[in-house]
């Protein structure tokens, strides 16, 4: 009997311990958060299979009800255009926008850089986990959120200064094929990395195009 009341109470414990780790403890004193704002130039590396280029977005429009950028990039094809983000997709959209060609296009359905407060609020919340598509709700996958961290870094050309404490969090499916690092940020959920098998990360911030 006091062996079988050892075994329950380890197997509560272990099962405590897998609740707790779920939710993700955040302290902003110890990181930077990013102040975007309508002008502000976000550069990213891409690197596809193998290909690398630059994906450098303007912040045309930024409010709770719509986001708006223009985009260019220094690939081959210099694919640009312009993406309009709805109040509802940057409210409940379970899937990401993450393949360009070029023109303008209005998402009401789906976010792009940014992810939506349903999307954000499920990663940080008790369960840490939510179902998202990262090809345009073809797919769907299910996204677990693993740690927090306050060492991103990138360099802002407005104050000519390397950052190395943005805060972020991690998350990633269980086989490990797809990987976010997200902005801790209620008002600008942005990813500053991420992998789907190609790569692309937020290495600087400009006040204008060069």
């Amino acid at each position: 009997m006091k062996k079988l009341t050892i075994l329950i109470s380890m197997f509560f414990l272990l099962f405590a311990g897998t609740q707790s780790f779920a939710q993700l403890e955040f302290n902003d004193m110890n990181c930077s958060t990013l102040m975007l704002r309508e002008g502000l130039v976000l550069v990213y590396g891409v690197n596809y299979n193998g290909t690398e280029y630059d994906f450098i977005m303007t912040i045309k429009e930024l409010s709770e009800t719509r986001i708006e950028y223009s985009y260019r990039m220094t690939n081959a094809y210099a694919t640009n255009g312009n993406i309009i983000m709805s109040e509802d997709a940057l409210l409940n959209a379970t899937s990401h926008y993450n393949y360009f060609s070029g023109g303008t296009v209005e998402l009401t359905d789906m976010t792009s850089v940014w992810m939506s407060k349903k999307v954000f609020d499920e990663l940080t919340g008790e369960l840490g986990k939510t179902t998202i598509s990262v090809d345009g709700g073809k797919t769907q996958v299910e996204l677990n959120a693993i740690e927090v961290g306050y060492d991103f870094s990138l360099y802002n050309d407005i104050s000519k200064k390397q950052f190395d404490n943005i805060g972020y969090f991690y998350a990633e499916t269980e086989d490990q094929q797809i990987k976010y690092w997200v902005h801790y940020s209620e008002q600008n959920p942005i990813i500053l990395k991420m992998d789907l098998g190609w790569q692309i990360c937020l290495k600087e911030i400009r006040d204008s195009e060069e």
